[in-house]
């Protein structure tokens, strides 16, 4: 069946009959590389979980918990401060999040610039919050 279902495509597209046989190769060829994929694999145990990537938080780093921001005024443990012009906060991904988007109070690691501004925010994992303990 499969054969004169290729006989017909390979004919409407005006492919000759050598044509024809060098399509059904390749297309055997294909079909037998997928299922020996696949019988090879089957047996294979599953991969591990992924790891969760190291992140390089500078060791200079402050621990703190910061609060939601309002505009560039935030509390840092409690206490005043305010958001670089060219801050950035990181989220527990490493990707950068917009200050709106804090919510509620977090555990984060900050630096600050030289104006005294919070200049750069990660914002810890569950997994960095408890060796911070350690």
């Amino acid at each position: 069946m499969l054969k004169k279902i290729a006989l017909v495509v390979v004919l409407s597209f005006g492919l000759a009959a050598p044509a024809h046989a060098q399509m059904v190769g390749i297309l055997g060829n294909l079909v037998n590389r997928v299922m020996n994929y696949i019988i090879d694999n089957a047996n294979k145990p599953p991969p591990p979980p992924p790891v969760e990537p190291l992140r390089a938080i500078p060791d200079t780093a402050v621990n703190g918990i910061m609060s939601p921001p309002n505009g560039r005024d935030i509390l840092m443990d409690g206490e005043p401060k305010r958001l670089s012009p060219g801050a950035t906060i990181r989220d527990a991904n490493n990707r950068i999040l917009l200050p709106m988007y804090i919510t509620v109070a977090i555990p984060v690691r900050y630096q600050l610039d030289r104006y005294q501004q919070v200049h750069r925010v990660w914002i810890l994992t569950p997994r960095e919050y408890a060796a911070l303990d350690q």
